[in-house]
């Protein structure tokens, strides 16, 4: 998609800024008077989301020093929420514009990097992230662990492997505005939602390097390395919980009925059938929240469970040798936990 000109919207949400704001629209302006940056006309916009009247002198200083365009939320809703608004805004007042590139306020992304992935724009279907390496020093051991976690999480579950899953420099070219824009997410979660969708449709996601800057130990960040995790694998903590149900009714049933003396195999199988329904109603209307048909989820369902059902059975036989029964079943069954975690992910109750 070669252009002479790009025409690009900066996006900024913020929440209670300080200068380093102002520094990276001063580095911006620079840079897009530079002769080799000519092609890119760029437009700024800065998304208050509920920073209050303490930090309006920023903003003010954004619009009437730099141009920028400020959009405010009374209160504080979310980063996703303010990254929402700026698309709502970019599809009805800039249908000429090429691409939006969103940009974090707290200093972290240099101009130099930002006008990289711009100039980096050459297909309208694909998402192009600016990543950070997290093998330098100095890291912040939070911020180098959850990258590094949440890295690895997303591979597994996912299928794509990306070197910074959490990073804010992200250009969206035009045409997929309107897909993020009705993407679920608030809040941070919002950020790795995007990147979810981006694998369920098979859009390609390109990687640029860039510097990795964190100031003062990265204290001004809003991220909250509980809550907002909790809600970044949300999805996945809520399968946990839906499995946990249904194996503890599949557990107890298999107690049960193999101290009445049921054989083994049919325990398994009686068990089994109410873990099941048990977890293929809580998985597609409370984890997934698929409304795909029904029946043809319930198929692909019992054909998962059949399958896994008899792996697990021949471990479960194969480990008794070697171990008591109870913690042969216990083995087997999580050994299986993350593939079935994936095809129902991905093949059954995929939105």
């Amino acid at each position: 998609m070669e252009r002479r000109e790009i025409k690009v919207l900066v996006l900024i949400p913020s929440l209670e800024p300080n200068n380093r704001l102002l520094e990276l629209l001063e580095s911006l302006r620079v840079q897009f008077e530079m002769a080799e940056n000519a092609q890119i006309k760029a437009a700024t916009l800065l998304v208050d989301d509920g920073s209050g009247p303490e930090y309006a002198h920023i903003f003010e200083q954004a619009r009437d020093r730099y141009g920028c365009t400020v959009l405010r939320h009374a209160v504080n809703l979310g980063k996703g929420r303010a990254l929402k608004t700026a698309f709502n805004y970019f599809l009805n007042e800039m249908p000429d514009f090429h691409a939006v590139v969103t940009v974090d306020s707290d200093g972290q992304h240099a101009a130099d990097d930002i006008i990289r992935c711009i100039k980096e724009l050459s297909s309208e279907s694909c998402l192009i992230i600016g990543c950070r390496n997290f093998t330098q020093k100095p890291i912040p051991f939070k911020s180098r662990f959850g990258n590094k976690m949440t890295r690895n999480v997303f591979h597994f579950l996912g299928g794509t492997l990306i070197s910074d899953t959490q990073t804010g420099l992200r250009l969206i070219p035009a045409p997929l505005v309107g897909t993020m824009l009705a993407i679920p997410g608030e809040r941070f979660e919002y950020e790795m939602n995007m990147l979810i969708e981006c694998g369920q449709r098979g859009l390609k996601i390109k990687e640029v390097p860039i510097k990795t800057i964190y100031s003062d130990n990265n204290r001004a960040t809003h991220f909250n390395p509980l809550w907002d995790s909790l809600k970044i694998y949300g999805t996945f903590l809520k399968y946990i919980g839906s499995s946990l149900g249904a194996a503890a009714t599949d557990f107890f049933i298999f107690w049960l009925l193999t101290s009445l003396g049921t054989r083994i195999a049919d325990a398994m199988v009686f068990s089994r059938a109410i873990g099941i329904i048990f977890n293929f109603t809580v998985n597609r209307n409370i984890v997934f929240k698929s409304r795909k048909n029904i029946f043809s989820q319930a198929f692909k369902y019992l054909i998962l469970a059949g399958v896994s059902g008899v792996a697990a059975y021949y471990i479960l036989i194969f480990l008794h040798g070697y171990l008591p029964l109870l913690a042969s079943k216990i083995i087997a069954e999580t050994a299986l936990f993350f593939v079935r975690y994936y095809i129902q992910k991905t093949k059954i109750f995929n939105r």
